[in-house]
């Protein structure tokens, strides 16, 4: 049984682990940027756990305002005013891969979106995953500005409308 929990600080090694597991070194963000994430919103990060309560995958998401993502590593201090997320990351542990978990996170997060009235969510889709974003309803946008550059050559930034309005 898979069940979706507010991210607390006792789950930050599994997190911490799970992003070594998933990531090549050069883009791995270290604790207190990870944690930044967390702290500026931590209504829209979660884990989530198997029947024993092993953490099997996370999403980190906070407030953003802006046509362009935040660059990688960089920390938040506060969340911005508005009525969008950007998805910073969500990543699913080696052993937990194909068990449904990362659709269980995309699903909590699209819901608590819609009934907070968010108008939309942006991401930046690394390492190929782009084809799993359009899967949830995330379609790119053709803008490419020197905040992917801390993502890699082959980001793609991509966003999913929640409302008339949105993104």
């Amino acid at each position: 049984m898979l069940r979706i929990l507010p991210v607390t600080e006792i789950v930050w090694p599994d997190i911490l682990r799970i992003q070594a597991e998933s990531y090549p070194a050069s883009i791995l963000e270290d604790s207190e940027v990870m944690r930044s994430k967390w702290r500026v919103s931590p209504q829209t990060c979660a884990v989530c756990v198997d029947a024993e309560g092993d953490v099997l995958g996370y999403v980190l998401s906070h407030p953003w305002a802006g046509n362009v993502p935040p660059s990688l590593h960089q920390a938040l201090a506060s969340p911005a005013d508005c009525r969008t997320w950007h998805l910073h990351d969500l990543a699913i542990g080696v052993a937990a891969r194909g068990r449904g978990v990362a659709g269980r996170l995309v699903a909590h997060l699209l819901g608590q979106a819609r009934q907070a009235g968010i108008e939309g969510i942006s991401l930046v889709a690394i390492q190929g995953a782009e084809t799993f974003w359009s899967r949830h309803g995330f379609t790119e946008k053709a803008e490419r500005t020197a905040a992917f550059d801390s993502y890699g050559t082959t980001a793609v930034w991509m966003t999913c409308a929640l409302t008339e309005t949105g993104l």
